[in-house]
């Protein structure tokens, strides 16, 4: 009787354990869903930001021969400039990310639910090491060279009709200007499909955690 009843306490005691850690983990799961719809309402502005960008970049070409032949092309240049001397950082919810890391709380999650976590959780880095790396880079080149050629008296108030554009004639300049900004569009026009698909991840996640933890 005695082996019984301590067995019985075992027992409770194992189920009692295995709750509080099921508990947990669905916890960890709503926290990164609220993560995730965070995430999913900045992807939309950062996707937004960079299609506008790709948009005004589409007409390097066009610009270049104009600025080459002398034609009036103070528009082109304008959107130029405006689009390519900042970009729209991408910023995600860290918060439950972190705390499964350090908390050991993949650990209570089920195999498929941390895979897809994780897998989520690799997509973004790996985005924004290349935004702090290979972006960044080009970004950097783009304000270095703007400032070499912009007329400061003509863009402090963001006036681009009057006087002269370029403070600088040099062709070996300009030339360096518009190769660096194609490739800035490029990688502009790149991270629109990126940024896409982290979000369409996202989503997924999104919905599959819903359907199977009927969280909304």
């Amino acid at each position: 009787m005695l082996f019984l009843a301590v067995f019985c306490g075992f027992l409770a005691e194992y189920q009692l354990e295995h709750k509080i850690e099921r508990d947990r983990a669905k916890q960890y799961i709503i926290s990164f869903f609220d993560d995730l719809k965070y995430d999913t309402s900045h992807l939309t502005q950062v996707i937004n930001s960079y299609k506008l960008k790709a948009e005004n970049l589409n007409n390097i070409s066009v610009c270049y021969d104009s600025v080459l032949a002398k034609l009036p092309c103070k528009n082109c240049l304008y959107n130029l400039y405006n689009k390519s001397v900042s970009f729209f950082e991408l910023r995600t919810s860290e918060r439950t990310m972190q705390q499964l890391k350090n908390a050991g709380g993949l650990r209570l999650l089920k195999s498929i639910d941390a895979d897809s976590i994780l897998g989520y959780d690799n997509l973004i880095r790996s985005y924004k090491l290349d935004e702090t790396t290979t972006f960044q880079e080009t970004q950097t080149a783009i304000r270095s060279l703007s400032s070499e050629l912009f007329n400061y008296a003509v863009i402090k108030d963001g006036n681009f009709t009057d006087g002269d554009l370029f403070i600088t004639t040099d062709k070996i300049i300009i030339n360096k200007y518009f190769n660096t900004l194609n490739r800035y569009a490029k990688y502009s026009a790149n991270y629109v499909i990126k940024l896409e698909r982290i979000k369409s991840e996202a989503i997924n996640i999104m919905n599959y955690f819903n359907r199977k933890y009927s969280i909304e």
